[in-house]
């Protein structure tokens, strides 16, 4: 049989098949093989797929926990620098150690988390403020006047004092007594840290039911000399409510141990300390009450090359009671010495039985829909796919810069819908593309005409940060105290107190001006130039400040008023002069008028016509 007669066979019977039966089984072919390939594999796979969704979830979940223990942890180190802060800008010293106390029952407002802060300086005097979680706030003072006993005292609404709360006798000796704290470990920890650092221990509160963890910072002088401590303390049950609120799979739980072992935080109604003998302690975790924890625990101490050698965030498995459990166990640290583990804990079972629940439906439902689809499909494909290739071509357009695009509604409702959504969508593009480009024109030349009234303006203009340092000045400011351009004395100026003002009293007057005021007016002062020559300035200048009060910088107009002063100068000795010339004119004066008068005259002629040695014989 020839070639030709073997195609006619063939093409002859197919011929007789419906164009619609052509399409259809192919279609329903490519259904029953995919549903078939995909059940298979979906049955091979399924423990893959729940490894990676196990893991996916437990890296989110960890992921979560250290972002907010990031956040939360960073708040009494924020704490102590503000308190620096303070004392770097001139507010506060370690000296008056009693100005502290409005300051520090303020601060402990803007954070409900500190439950205690303190300043201890090197006298032994010591400042703080501890703050329940109810929102009840006592004042601690350690001085001369209480004897060095912890004396608390309740505070009204404005933070003064009213009524002794508390007092904890100090029984050591005198001197003892005044140093007591450079005996105590937080004390030494945080001194021998020589930075911002974490005291080693975390203690529960003797008063409400939390651990607390605290944060210690030395400070020094210009000298490296000790001038005192800065500690506060942070609760760590908002940690445990953190972790309660997260949605770890159906009976997934999360913990935190500390380097001992010890239970930090946990997502489970379990407190991570016991009283005895009416003592507060933590417990390790292998410890817990809980049957996960306290096999979780139990395998990473019978594991300590993975405890203790833990550097990044690792995947476990491994039993309880038989039951396959996904670990991931994350070290949490930070350069101030804190050294945790993050552990996330998910039964297997937590996702198994979805996956053999949603297969049994899956093959149900394909089976169900795949007469369904393949009668419907074919059908609705093209209808569908028409305007949703238009679409996706005025999209392409749109994305190659072609904005003006509008598409011919048809079809479904829904396409209908999406149709009508992309042609106004594409308008409002359209438009907003050209409000931008007006509004971008709008603030270009509104830079071009700050920067150029900046630029060219007759008076210096500053800003200057409060740590006594330019943060910028124009072409005039420059050219005033005579340097080459603004980014030399920028970068030359960096103690405007020492190389600007040439009397330092003129400074602290501007300083109590600004806190007075918060800006000065046609302040005069002799400052220094650039080659050291004296010249004098006029400025004007106020202070920015953030929302809490804190001075970010100063910024304001000088002006070279040297001429002026030295004509002043020059007119006050002119003054001067003249005065003195008028008082001889009017002496010479009042000398011609006596000479003058007759009865001068008189008294002339009596001694001319007197004869002195008849006088004398």
């Amino acid at each position: 049989m020839s070639k030709k007669s073997l195609k006619s066979s063939i093409a002859e019977p197919l011929g007789k098949i419906p164009l619609q039966l052509v399409m259809i089984v192919p279609f329903v072919v490519q259904i029953v093989g995919a549903v078939g390939i995909v059940g298979y594999l979906s049955f091979q796979n399924s423990e893959k797929a729940v490894n990676k969704l196990a893991n996916k979830l437990m890296d989110e979940v960890s992921a979560r926990i250290e972002q907010n223990l990031n956040n939360y942890l960073e708040i009494p180190h924020q704490v102590n620098k503000i308190k620096l802060n303070a004392i770097e800008s001139g507010l506060l010293s370690m000296k008056d150690i009693s100005a502290w106390e409005k300051y520090l029952w303020r601060l402990v407002q803007l954070y409900p988390e500190v439950n205690y802060t303190i300043v201890a300086n090197k006298d032994g005097r010591v400042r703080g403020v501890d703050r329940t979680e109810n929102g009840t706030i006592l004042r601690l003072e350690i001085d001369d006047y209480t004897n060095y006993n912890f004396t608390f005292y309740n505070t009204d609404e404005k933070g003064d004092r009213t009524t002794i709360n508390q007092v904890i006798p100090n029984n050591e000796s005198e001197l003892e007594r005044r140093y007591w704290y450079t005996h105590q470990f937080w004390y030494k920890e945080g001194i021998n840290a020589k930075k911002a650092s974490w005291n080693s221990a975390i203690n529960p509160s003797f008063i409400e039911p939390t651990l607390l963890v605290v944060a210690t910072e030395p400070l020094y002088d210009r000298e490296g000399q000790l001038q005192g401590l800065m500690l506060t303390s942070l609760r760590l049950n908002s940690t445990g409510r953190f972790l309660r609120s997260l949605n770890i799979a159906k009976t997934g739980q999360a913990f935190i141990i500390d380097d001992r072992g010890r239970l930090v935080a946990t997502s489970t109604d379990e407190i991570p300390f016991r009283t005895q003998d009416g003592k507060r302690e933590m417990f390790k975790a292998t410890e817990s009450s809980n049957p996960v924890t306290r096999t979780t625990a139990t395998y990473l101490a019978t594991h300590s090359e993975i405890f203790n050698n833990l550097k990044k965030a690792r995947h476990i498995k491994f039993e309880i009671d038989g039951k396959r459990q996904f670990l991931r166990l994350l070290p949490f640290r930070d350069d101030k010495g804190l050294n945790w583990q993050v552990a996330v804990v998910v039964p297997e079972s937590d996702f198994m039985a979805k996956i053999y629940k949603n297969r049994q439906h899956t093959i149900i439902m394909c089976i169900a829909t795949l007469g369904l689809a393949t009668i419907v499909g074919i059908f609705i494909s093209r209808w569908i796919t028409k305007p949703i290739l238009r679409l996706s071509q005025a999209a392409q357009s749109i994305a190659s810069g072609k904005l003006n695009q509008n598409v011919e509604e048809e079809g479904l409702k829904e396409v209908r819908i999406l149709v009508n959504s992309f042609n106004s969508m594409a308008d409002q593009l359209l438009e907003s593309f050209a409000t931008l480009e007006a509004k971008n024109e709008e603030l270009k030349i509104a830079e071009e005409n700050y920067r150029s009234i900046f630029e060219n303006a007759l008076e210096g203009i500053f800003q200057a940060a409060p740590d006594g340092h330019y943060i910028s000045v124009n072409l005039a400011m420059s050219r005033i105290y005579c340097y080459e351009s603004p980014d030399e004395m920028i970068a030359t100026v960096s103690n405007i107190a020492s190389q600007v003002y040439v009397d330092s009293s003129s400074l602290q007057e501007f300083y109590t001006e600004m806190q007075e005021k918060g800006k000065v007016k046609n302040f005069e002062y002799r400052a220094y130039r650039k080659d050291g020559s004296i010249i004098w300035v006029q400025e004007d200048a106020r202070a920015v400040r953030d929302s809490s009060g804190n001075v970010l910088y100063y910024e304001g107009l000088i002006q070279d008023v040297t001429a002026r002063k030295l004509q002043e100068e020059e007119l006050k000795r002119q003054l001067q002069e003249l005065k003195i010339e008028i008082d001889h004119q009017k002496r010479k004066q009042e000398v011609a008028q006596i000479t003058e008068s007759g009865f001068f005259q008189d008294i002339q002629t009596e001694i001319e016509n007197l004869k002195i040695d008849d006088f004398w014989n």
